[in-house]
């Protein structure tokens, strides 16, 4: 849909009295009442500078239709008008009328997982559930602001009546305040292989009361048609080698006007599983001499930050080779109209790499916790955990389904899942240094790489910096 009829469709005027997202809401109803089933969309930012207006203000005006089910957001073909076993679809999921006995007890679950592609995933759980003809039934409660500090959450889980509520790292850490032990077999998931073993490990405490429904780690996206034109061949097994620093080297000098090689910089240290211990210090070291080497070229890395998906963002409009990210801040951009590849962030040699679950627990407010218990175990059957790929596009918790989407979206065999996994560990609270060290890295280091990017400090100076730092930020924390 090009600029004119995109402003023919769903054009607003900014000075009117009424606010935009109304405006464009109500345009939105017009162009689906007269659109047939798969109709094209454009996308958020293509429609966003078409009206001039912003993306939040276009994304807010489309969310009321994703919620209801009326347009669906696919992987390929992008935001579609639904058929009308969609629309009745998404009208079920949020609890509206369904000519079917209804269930006897109802569970509220608070969700705050809500871009359009995680309440796909979740409002087709929870309808499953409701029409599998058990007692209870979930009624879901999208909410994109939840307090994180543990006494204000436990108060608005008690106020809401809520039975169920997905886990976050965000929250305050002493969650047993919040949610009661599962049952013992949930417990004992731990035990059977037809799970990750690598999602309790180490966790069991904590995997007592949390279950994990998903997962997802960061991944090194690249731009296909950008690479050829550049003359990169082989990429994914370059990059599976080590070699993306290299292949900026090679390309940096030839690139299009306004078009980057690679996103932050200290992406590339912290997603790759560099770390600021001491007896990591010549890896360090080595790793800073490779982006002291690309230093000289302007465009070869990101050393600031104007927002927190920048370079996401630039990726998305195809002014960016390399992306360091995970699958979850493409989706809060909005997915790219272009097909891209990915493949898990190589990491360096004696490291871990860090994967974040998503956990969901039965709150100790939860009047049938039965009810609620079945709920979990239903989100672990392989229907459903096939659909975490499928709609929510991250990773399924059980072996058979990660590794299957693992070959579907990066090519990798079951060797190379595996091997994945075993290097991996899971991102839960930052009461491990390999944990902290992660958030060191992405947000304590800035002011140090800047330097070396300018040619103030030598790689080894750099290295000495980030270590000290490293020494005082974790003291108080009791990890050295």
């Amino acid at each position: 849909m090009d600029t004119k009829t995109i402003r023919y469709h769903f054009g607003v005027k900014k000075n009117d009295s009424e606010p935009l997202v109304s405006q464009l809401s109500r345009r939105i109803e017009t162009f689906l009442q007269s659109s047939l089933p798969g109709t094209q969309f454009p996308a958020e930012r293509v429609m966003a500078e078409a009206l001039g207006i912003s993306r939040v203000t276009v994304r807010n005006a489309l969310v009321p239709f994703f919620h209801s089910g009326r347009i669906l957001r696919q992987r390929r073909n992008g935001t579609v008008v639904a058929g009308k076993e969609n629309k009745r679809a998404g009208e079920l999921a949020l609890g509206l009328p369904w000519n079917a006995v209804p269930p006897r007890r109802k569970l509220r679950f608070l969700c705050y997982e809500t871009l359009p592609q995680q309440l796909d995933f979740w409002n087709n759980a929870v309808l499953c559930f409701n029409n599998s003809g058990r007692p209870f039934s979930v009624e879901l409660i999208p909410a994109a602001e939840i307090p994180t500090e543990m006494h204000e959450l436990q108060k608005f889980v008690e106020s809401q009546g809520i039975d169920l509520l997905l886990y976050s790292p965000m929250f305050d850490q002493n969650y047993q305040q919040l949610v009661i032990p599962l049952p013992e077999d949930l417990q004992n998931i731990c035990h059977d292989p037809a799970f990750i073993p690598q999602l309790f490990t180490g966790r069991e405490k904590l995997c007592n009361h949390l279950l994990p429904v998903s997962f997802e780690f960061c991944h090194t996206m690249w731009n296909p048609e950008l690479a050829r034109k550049l003359g990169l061949k082989n990429v994914a097994e370059r990059l599976k080698k080590g070699e993306k620093i290299r292949m900026i080297s090679e390309v940096a000098e030839k690139l299009p006007r306004n078009v980057w090689a690679g996103s932050h910089v200290w992406c590339q240290l912290a997603y790759h599983g560099v770390q600021p211990f001491p007896e990591k210090k010549d890896v360090l070291i080595r790793e800073l001499e490779q982006l002291a080497g690309v230093a000289r070229f302007p465009r070869s890395f990101f050393t600031t930050q104007i927002s927190p998906l920048d370079d996401v963002e630039k990726f998305v409009k195809k002014e960016l080779l390399f992306l360091d990210a995970a699958y979850t801040q493409l989706q809060w951009v909005g997915m790219p109209d272009f097909e891209f590849c990915q493949i898990p962030c190589r990491q360096i040699p004696g490291s871990k790499l860090m994967m974040a679950s998503v956990d969901i627990g039965i709150t100790g407010c939860c009047a049938v916790p039965d009810g609620a218990a079945e709920f979990c175990r239903f989100l672990l059957t392989p229907e459903i955990q096939k659909s975490v790929e499928s709609k929510k596009m991250v990773h399924p918790v059980r072996l058979k389904e990660f590794l299957e989407t693992m070959k579907k979206q990066c090519g990798y065999s079951t060797a190379e899942s595996r091997k994945l996994l075993d290097e991996s560990m899971f991102f839960r609270d930052m009461s491990h240094p390999e944990e902290l060290a992660q958030h060191f890295m992405v947000f304590e280091i800035r002011p140090e790489l800047v330097q070396l990017f300018s040619g103030s400090l030598s790689p080894e100076k750099t290295a000495d910096a980030i270590l000290e730092k490293w020494r005082r930020f974790a003291a108080g924390r009791c990890f050295v």
